[in-house]
């Protein structure tokens, strides 16, 4: 699907005003529109433009096969999330009588700060951060209750799963009961020896977990500062090993757009942060690319901070940012020059280059090729199975990956010509005004 159909989605799904319409795709045919349903499933849209639709009473905007596939998987993702609420409690409780310290991550704990009802969100997994001490316990529980465990690309998780009678897919299967659920237990949500940025760990605890209520729910979770921070790195972390759910940007611009005027929550974040350069950047990317596809409103202390990001970051976001979220999901999908590397010039910027992981972990771009060595570990028959080897599309994903390269090399001299005409001295005045300006914002707060 083209770029510019993902753009009158997301524009659509904006929380600008006035609202934009869909008077573009007006002409689309069919078979357009079922690239245009398949790229909001792969980016986890689907669900909250069928909410958009409904709320802007524009469904007569859409043709009626597209509203009733909507219609049918939302049914189907009604019927799932419901399945795993209660598998959420099934395991919270026993976590809670083996004394497991632990936080629910993203899934139910978003709901609502940062999306309204949990059976608009796509639910493939569960996930949980535990306390070190917790984990060998928590594992017990998982594989006596069924879960197999599963390969992971970080050091600090454990992923099981419990296996379905079809396998993961894309498109509308997904939604479907039939499809095993995982689980994953994460010992912090940042691995600074895969991504190679070893100062953000430990930013995010079980050890500051509340009781988060919603939908009936009762369970641990982060709040505040730490549920906006979570966010903030796993955005991060699925920029830099190269593709995000669009729909994880757009449930962060939903909580910027209600709590950009909330300056004691700010306060706390600003205090939370501390002095790690590193991270007031990153918060700022990810504040600053939902604004560029979802135009929220954005606090104070984002524009504060964003006039101290470094300009090869700040060229990135203005030049680069919005083409490489809007690119085919899932990455490996062919199409010429892909985006998808291009985030490979802003994780330069931050990791550290001579460290090096000890942990035999693959690296994020060979993550499925260590997917393929598990299953062949796993049953060594396959190795013999045309149609297995068919699925994996090993031609094409190498296609893939050498045309993102070049697309990766073609954009690097302009890349380091716009770096280098931003890298002049800061004007100073400027930070001061914002910050003097958002100082009497909250001198002003009760």
């Amino acid at each position: 699907m083209s770029r510019s159909a993902a753009g009158v989605v997301v524009k659509f799904l904006s929380f600008a005003n006035p609202q934009p319409s869909l008077h573009a795709l007006q002409h689309a045919s069919k078979r357009h529109w079922n690239a245009i349903i398949q790229w909001m499933n792969d980016s986890g849209l689907a669900f909250y433009f069928l909410q958009k639709l409904k709320s802007a009473h524009a469904t007569g905007s859409v043709p009626s096969f597209v509203l009733s596939r909507l219609e049918s998987s939302f049914a189907a993702n009604r019927r799932r999330t419901g399945y795993l609420s209660e598998r959420l409690q099934f395991i919270n409780s026993r976590f809670a009588e083996a004394g497991v310290r632990f936080a629910v991550l993203k899934g139910f704990s978003l709901v609502p700060n940062f999306c309204s009802d949990a059976s608009l969100r796509h639910h493939g997994d569960l996930d949980y951060l535990v306390a070190d001490e917790s984990l060998e316990p928590a594992c017990r529980i998982l594989i006596q209750a069924g879960y197999l465990s599963k390969p992971c690309r970080s050091s600090q998780e454990l992923a099981f799963y419990r296996p379905g009678r079809i396998l993961p897919s894309r498109g509308d299967e997904q939604y479907s009961l039939d499809v095993p659920e995982s689980v994953e237990l994460h010992r912090d949500i940042w691995d600074g020896d895969l991504l190679r940025i070893p100062s953000l760990t430990g930013f995010v605890s079980a050890e500051r977990a509340i009781i988060h209520e919603s939908d009936g729910l009762a369970f641990p979770a982060l709040d505040g500062p730490d549920a906006f921070l979570l966010q903030v790195l796993h955005a991060m972390v699925h920029i830099f090993t190269k593709w995000i759910k669009v729909a994880s940007l757009f449930e962060i611009a939903h909580f910027l757009n209600h709590r950009a005027g909330d300056t004691e929550f700010w306060n706390a974040v600003e205090q939370r942060v501390g002095e790690n350069s590193t991270l007031r950047e990153l918060v700022v990317i990810v504040a600053e690319l939902s604004a560029k596809l979802f135009a929220p409103a954005l606090p104070d202390l984002i524009h504060i901070w964003a006039e101290q990001v470094r300009p090869a970051a700040r060229t990135w976001v203005d030049q680069y940012a919005v083409p490489w979220a809007l690119g085919e999901i899932p990455v490996h999908e062919l199409r010429l020059f892909p985006t998808s590397k291009l985030s490979v010039l802003l994780h330069q910027q931050y990791r550290t280059a001579l460290q090096k992981s000890t942990d035999g972990k693959p690296a994020p771009s060979a993550w499925r090729f260590s997917w393929i060595a598990f299953d062949l570990k796993t049953n060594p028959s396959l190795l013999l199975d045309r149609a297995w080897w068919r699925k994996q599309r090993l031609p094409r994903r190498c296609t893939y990956h050498a045309l993102a390269y070049l697309r990766y090399l073609c954009a690097l001299p302009r890349w380091l010509w716009l770096t280098r005409a931003r890298s002049r001295p800061f004007p100073s005045h400027a930070a001061s005004g914002a910050q003097n300006a958002y100082n009497a914002s909250a001198s002003q707060q009760p």
